[in-house]
């Protein structure tokens, strides 16, 4: 076992210094080439849950499969209240960590539905770029109609910042926004100390992803932005010791809005699996806004 373990870190190490070289020297002579194949090794996954492992939680669940673009997403239901949920996951995780959440919840009240991104939990893939997950949140609102609230974790929460920056007018009624990233510079900036790239290259990869891929312009991709424009009740929750995503941005983001409610936690680290935070999120979905629940 432990060969087998030796053997996968010397080839990941092999992997990225092949790819380091060869993306460092092409970043000058093809630049659009090489923000394509950039931005494809930026969006690669490695798939952390099968999608054929038994799960209680999401076996109980009503399971829609949606298709966009050549990509997979996997939609679950819990429960048919009028009040409707979407909870959207962050990178190399899946839809199983909102069984604390759902369990709180009372079903009759609520209609829970939960998104597997492309590459994750049990929608096939080894890719999910950050507009892809976009699109698959707006369809699924589209057909949904109005939601009650989205819940969103990691990078989840700013896909969901990036659809609301993108519509305004998305019929979402409140955000709860927990271990989200800075925005997409805090994940370029991630990716190029990992794969070590010169800036060139993620200069490529910023035109190519601003010219071909995202609505706006990717850096204007932040939280501090969503956070600056937001007017629907909103819950930021983040723990201190986060080494994931820095508590830092987001803080001083989340400022700028009195409106905002925040909940900073200490020693949860960037997974936030605590039942504190799950009450916290439950209280605040509780909440009337304008009469309403």
């Amino acid at each position: 076992m432990r060969l087998v373990l030796l053997i996968s870190r010397f080839r990941t190490r092999f992997m990225i210094q092949f790819f380091s070289v060869i993306l460092n020297s092409t970043a000058r002579l093809f630049p659009k080439w090489n923000g394509s194949f950039a931005f494809s090794l930026m969006s690669k996954v490695k798939r952390t849950h099968k999608d054929d492992a038994p799960n209680s939680f999401l076996d109980k669940a009503v399971e829609i499969k949606l298709r966009a673009d050549g990509f997979e997403a996997t939609l679950y239901q819990w429960g048919t209240g009028p009040k409707k949920l979407l909870l959207l996951h962050g990178w190399k995780s899946h839809s199983a960590r909102w069984e604390p959440l759902v369990a709180l919840l009372d079903l009759t009240e609520y209609s829970c539905y939960a998104m597997d991104a492309p590459a994750h939990g049990r929608s096939a893939g080894d890719a999910i770029p950050l507009e892809t997950y976009r699109k698959f949140v707006t369809d699924a609102i589209e057909n949904l109609g109005e939601v009650h609230s989205i819940v969103a974790h990691s990078l989840g929460g700013l896909v969901a910042a990036y659809a609301f920056l993108d519509n305004p007018k998305i019929p979402v009624t409140k955000f709860i926004i927990t271990g989200a990233p800075a925005g997409m510079q805090s994940i370029y900036d991630y990716f190029a100390r990992i794969v070590k790239l010169r800036p060139k290259v993620i200069e490529n990869m910023n035109e190519y992803i601003s010219k071909e891929i995202t609505t706006i312009p990717p850096l204007e991709i932040r939280m501090d932005s969503f956070f600056n424009s937001v007017d629907r009740p909103t819950l930021v929750i983040h723990d201190v010791q986060d080494r994931t995503c820095p508590i830092e941005p987001i803080k001083i983001g989340a400022a700028s809005n009195s409106s905002i409610e925040t909940f900073y936690t200490s020693g949860l680290g960037h997974d936030l699996n605590s039942g504190k935070v799950y009450q916290r999120m439950l209280q605040f979905l509780e909440l009337k806004v304008d009469g309403k629940y």
